[in-house]
């Protein structure tokens, strides 16, 4: 649910003009004004380089969590493999969707791993 609510808020952000990708997200990176930038899994071996390197020198955090057909169907693009979002309310609801998805994540985990091993789930 969190994972489809993020790609809305991408989607959200590409309608108000508020999330970038291509050469656009490497230059406004460098100037400071992406907030968070979403990487796809299947991006090439230069690509997610160039991004880790790009994100890591500007401090901006990076997720990779999605493909790039969802990162293109949410921005309404083709061919993305990386989206930087522009807006901070949209960036900070974007990074606490993808929180609330990695802890739903988590706990489903550790209630799996629990009946596997015979306890109780909480």
């Amino acid at each position: 649910m969190s994972a489809e609510k993020t790609l809305n808020l991408l989607g959200l952000a590409a309608r108000q003009r508020a999330a970038v990708s291509g050469e656009t997200l490497y230059q406004k990176l460098s100037k400071g004004q992406i907030h968070v930038v979403l990487g796809a899994s299947d991006a090439g071996k230069n690509t997610a380089k160039k991004l880790r390197d790009k994100c890591s020198y500007y401090d901006c955090p990076l997720y990779v969590c999605f493909t790039g057909e969802e990162l293109s169907r949410a921005m309404g693009k083709r061919g993305r493999m990386a989206a930087g979002v522009t807006n901070a309310g949209l960036a900070r609801a974007i990074i606490q969707s993808l929180r609330e998805e990695d802890n739903y994540a988590e706990e489903t985990k550790q209630r799996q791993q629990k009946q596997e091993t015979g306890g109780e789930p909480q």
